[in-house]
């Protein structure tokens, strides 16, 4: 007996397969009283290239690269914590692209982020 699935269910579960395999998960941490602020203009700011949804009552953001990439923004009265998870060959390019502009909204504030990495 032969069971034919379609290309893109078999390449769908093939990407799933090799994700969760091959995933990390980055946490990057920023010391900063204006967390909220930040937060909230990195979601608005690359909700124009990617999917962003930002929760008001618990300053909660979820920035989605793609399938298999996404980034948790959550806030605290002293901190910004930022959790990456995605393939690890876009592991680097994503970090990048989070502090990256981050840095760049608080240049006046200095802010510098502190990030590690867990293989699953």
């Amino acid at each position: 007996m032969v069971i034919v699935m379609p290309f893109r269910k078999v390449r769908d579960a093939l990407v799933h397969l090799f994700v969760r395999r091959r995933s990390v998960t980055s946490v990057g941490s920023v010391a900063t009283e204006r967390g909220d602020r930040y937060a909230r203009q990195l979601v608005s700011h690359l909700g124009r290239k990617v999917s962003v949804v930002w929760d008001e009552a618990s300053s909660v953001g979820t920035i989605t690269f793609d399938e298999a990439s996404h980034a948790v923004l959550t806030v605290s009265a002293e901190a910004l914590t930022m959790t990456l998870v995605c393939p690890e060959a876009r592991a680097a390019e994503l970090r990048d692209v989070l502090e990256r502009h981050l840095v760049g909204f608080g240049a006046r504030e200095n802010l510098r982020v502190t990030w590690e990495t867990h293989r699953r």
